[in-house]
C-alpha cells in the first residue's frame, strides 16, 4: 500500500483469511466461552479481506487503509485468542 501497489493487496489478505477459517474450523478445542469471540473475529477478518481485495481492484488507497485497521484489529483478537489457549 505504501509502495501504491494497490491491486496486489488482496493476495496477502485472502491468504489471511483462509488461515482464519482453518482456525475457526478448530473452535470446539477452546472453552465455550471463547467461541463467540473467534466466530465474530474470523466475520471481520473476512469481510475484510474482501474489502481489502475490492478496494484495492478500485485503487482506493483510503478505504483499503481503512478496511486494513479492520482486519488487523481482529486479527489480534483472534491471535490473543488462541494464545491464550496454549
Amino acid at each position: 500500500v505504501r509502495d501504491g501497489n494497490l491491486s496486489e493487496v488482496w493476495l496477502p489478505a485472502m491468504g489471511t483469511k483462509t488461515v482464519a477459517l482453518v482456525l475457526e474450523a478448530h473452535v470446539n478445542e477452546l472453552p465455550a466461552a471463547k467461541r463467540p469471540i473467534v466466530a465474530s473475529a474470523v466475520k471481520r477478518i473476512v469481510a475484510a479481506a474482501w474489502d481489502i481485495d475490492g478496494y484495492g481492484d478500485l485503487g482506493n488507497k483510503t478505504k483499503i487503509v481503512e478496511a486494513h485497521e479492520r482486519f488487523s484489529s481482529a486479527i489480534a483478537e483472534l491471535k490473543a485468542v488462541y494464545e491464550g489457549s496454549r
